[in-house]
């Protein structure tokens, strides 16, 4: 029982952004208690990070998201999320209303290719894609039976959106 992010890398204020960033083949389980009210643990979060590859991780029940991509000054850039498995995002004992809960999440970030990714049962959705985003490419991925939809997209410039499955 993780009550932290299970892989994290972000962006502070005072430094430069992460870059160069591989996550692969990771299998990450039960990140599922919260330490304190506001804490949100996730199987993979990266914040304002350049340049990364997130790839073939499983990961199984998160308190919020299963991988996300969030700003701290500026949004994450120049990645890819692809063959990744994920279970459960936000179907835990300590998930609560107004917590995210997607399997994967995407905020304010620009040139990411999210490819051949698996999401089921996430309490919200398989995938939102939400903020300023610009330049993002969908592509054979399967989200089922998650809880409000497949895929979300919203404020989003110049994206592709092909050969998924959202059931």
């Amino acid at each position: 029982t993780r009550r932290h992010h299970a892989v994290a890398s972000q962006e502070r204020n005072d430094c430069p952004a992460p870059t160069d960033i591989s996550i692969l083949g990771n299998v990450i389980l039960n990140c599922d208690r919260r330490n304190s009210e506001p804490s949100t643990p996730r199987g993979i979060l990266l914040q304002g990070c350049k340049r990364f590859s997130i790839a073939g991780n499983v990961i199984n029940k998160t308190v919020s998201d299963g991988i996300c991509l969030i700003p701290n000054t500026v949004g994450c850039s120049h990645g890819v999320v692809t063959g990744n498995t994920i279970y459960q995002a936000g179907i835990t004992v300590d998930s609560t209303a107004g917590v995210p809960g997607q399997g994967i999440r995407v905020q304010d970030g620009f040139d990411i290719t999210i490819s051949g990714n698996h999401a089921f049962e996430s309490r919200e959705g398989g995938l939102r894609v939400h903020g300023s985003t610009d330049r993002i490419v969908i592509t054979g991925n399967d989200f089922q039976k998650n809880g409000k939809s497949g895929m979300e997209i919203q404020n989003t410039r110049d994206f592709v959106v092909s050969d998924n499955l959202s059931v």
